[in-house]
């Protein structure tokens, strides 16, 4: 059998493509058997509509180097059944690309067709989030298109479906064995309410819909970024996005900060990634992570929209300046005024480090940090040890001395909570 037989289609229209081509409106009867068909389509949107109203199951895509997405596909399946989901009602698929599809039925969490469903599912992905979770697939308008299991991709692949099991014990190799030809559909239990999952659904479609009615309003500091440079990058900005100059900051920092400002000044994610080409191309990416054009062409991209009406990152002068170097950003001079901005959130900071690159740099600025009473800065300093595995006085040797190039100078006279955690610190 060809379609899936839990497959649930309750809208009334849907639409479809193959490969290239451009996107045809159709029934849910019509989809349904172009499905069951000799040749069916190699996409269909995972959300079908009703007038206005989106419906169709809680999903979630999962994309990029295969080791990873395997270590983190079970993650989102454990924050699922934490989440009182029982699993075995879940649709489960490896695409036959680089990743996973996981699809919710709307039952699990008493889900409802809604004029802003992709919002509200963005929303609750939030909350479930998960490196190589692709935050770009909630989008509005005609839908998002969704690849069909068993037909062929252009890899001689197919996306095909998984067991429970299957999915937490998978490797790469076994990947691609089992996406080598289509398979049979594996059994599925009746969903049940979850009764956790449908709390964080009811929780983000409020959100949704008080922001729907709430205008967008911008602080001080972003009020004046817009009306100064008039929807480009400050020129401090645009040379580091040229590449003219590299960074101390780690890729995942910088990328939160770019993605805050490219929000501020309205880009889009296409945009984002033209005027940062420079800085991609040329950054020099600590681990293995972002160790490419492309990976950190992907991560720029992921964080733009992770930040996207995430409540938990909001933009600030200190922030963008984190990953400037000192004496280079005279043109943001005056915005640290505002008193909405007096200083970086140096503990949302701390939050995305990737290692201790990343600390060292952060100790520094608060190192230079004027607006912070001594009392202050040294808590900020004691977080900073804390995040690097090291003692405080570990830290600060380094700090007082940047020319070395070492990143966390380490003894065993240093008074640190654990020398071992600190030498595994280093050899990342």
């Amino acid at each position: 059998m060809r379609i899936d037989p839990h497959l649930e289609l309750t809208a009334e229209t849907y639409e479809w493509a193959a490969g290239e081509s451009t996107w045809q409106s159709v029934s849910r009867e019509e989809l349904a058997e172009l499905l069951e068909g000799e040749a069916p389509p190699a996409f269909r949107t995972i959300l079908g509509k009703t007038g206005d109203l989106y419906s169709g199951p809680f999903y979630a895509d999962f994309d990029g180097d295969l080791d990873e997405v395997c270590h983190k596909v079970r993650e989102f399946l454990d924050k699922l059944e934490a989440a009182d989901v029982d699993l075995e009602s879940v649709r489960i698929f490896a695409t036959g690309g680089r990743g996973f599809h996981v699809e919710v039925p709307a039952a699990v969490f008493g889900g409802c067709d809604h004029i802003e469903l992709p919002k509200i599912y963005k929303a609750m992905a939030l909350g479930l989030y998960v490196d190589t979770l692709d935050m770009r697939v909630y989008s509005s308008g005609r839908g998002r298109m969704w690849r069909v299991p068993h037909v062929q991709r252009s890899n001689g692949l197919f996306k095909v479906p998984l067991t429970v099991a299957e999915a937490r014990s998978m490797t790469p190799e076994r990947f691609e064995d089992l996406c080598s030809a289509p398979r049979a559909w594996p059994e599925l239990r009746t969903p049940v309410l979850a009764p956790k999952l449908a709390a964080m659904f009811r929780a983000a479609r409020d959100k949704v819909e008080v922001d729907a009615k709430r205008p967008k309003t911008f602080s001080a500091a972003e009020a004046e970024i817009r009306r100064r440079f008039e929807g480009a990058a400050p020129p401090s900005v645009q040379a580091l996005l040229q590449g003219e100059f590299l960074p101390d900051a780690g890729w995942n920092q910088i990328a939160i900060q770019l993605a805050l400002l490219a929000h501020i000044l309205g880009w889009s994610d296409d945009r984002l990634i033209h005027e940062a080409r420079g800085l991609i191309e040329r950054h020099e990416s600590d681990g293995q992570r972002y160790n490419s054009p492309k990976k950190r062409e992907r991560e720029l991209v992921q964080k733009f929209h992770y930040c996207e009406s995430n409540p938990d990152y909001t933009f600030s002068v200190g922030g963008l300046c984190s990953i400037l170097p000192a004496g280079v950003k005279p043109d943001l001079q005056g915005l640290e005024a505002d008193p909405d901005d007096e200083a970086p959130d140096y503990v949302e900071l701390l939050d995305a480090v990737e290692g201790p690159r990343d600390v060292v740099t952060i100790a520094r600025q608060i190192q230079r940090d004027e607006s912070l009473s001594k009392t202050e800065a040294e808590a900020l300093l004691k977080r900073c040890a804390r995040a690097a595995g090291v003692g405080v006085r570990a830290l600060k040797a380094d700090l007082y001395d940047p020319g070395t190039g070492l990143v966390i100078s380490v003894s065993a006279g240093d008074f640190s909570g654990s020398v071992d955690s600190a030498m595994r610190a280093l050899a990342q």
